[in-house]
């Protein structure tokens, strides 16, 4: 874990910034039967940003009007150097694990990020070209 966390950034174009958020994957890497994803939160603005929950799923790319659309949720290993509360000006670097899995053409895999008790919520998308090129440990 030690060696992913601490991995020089490989991933550059990948993130969104809302609301003074910026979300970030830094790297991605296999190892076994895991991927190993680098994600950064930086929070840009002076105010606490408080954590609710991170979610982790996979969803259709998009739906016509009264369409079911599917969502399967994707289940952490574990995760390391996660905190619940970024402080204002700060930045919060972790790695979490899943098992390995790729993503059908017309789907993505999101990341939900939601506030506590606020209205600074983060989407970020990623397709499967994404995760195909990952890179081994």
């Amino acid at each position: 874990m030690n060696r992913v966390y601490n991995a020089k950034r490989q991933i550059y174009n990948k993130g969104i910034v809302r609301n003074k958020i910026v979300f970030s994957l830094n790297n991605l890497h296999i190892y076994d039967n895991l991927l190993l994803f680098t994600f950064e939160i930086e929070n840009k603005s002076r105010l606490p940003y408080d954590i609710d929950y991170i979610r982790y799923y996979i969803v259709d790319r998009k739906t016509a009007k009264l369409t079911a659309s599917q969502e399967v949720d994707q289940q952490a290993l574990f995760s390391e150097n996660y905190a619940p509360r970024i402080e204002g000006n700060g930045k919060m670097k972790y790695v979490i694990a899943f098992d390995k899995f790729t993503i059908p053409d017309d789907k993505f895999f999101r990341i939900e990020i939601n506030e506590k008790n606020g209205g600074r919520h983060v989407l970020f998308d990623l397709e499967n070209g994404d995760i195909v090129n990952v890179s081994d440990i």
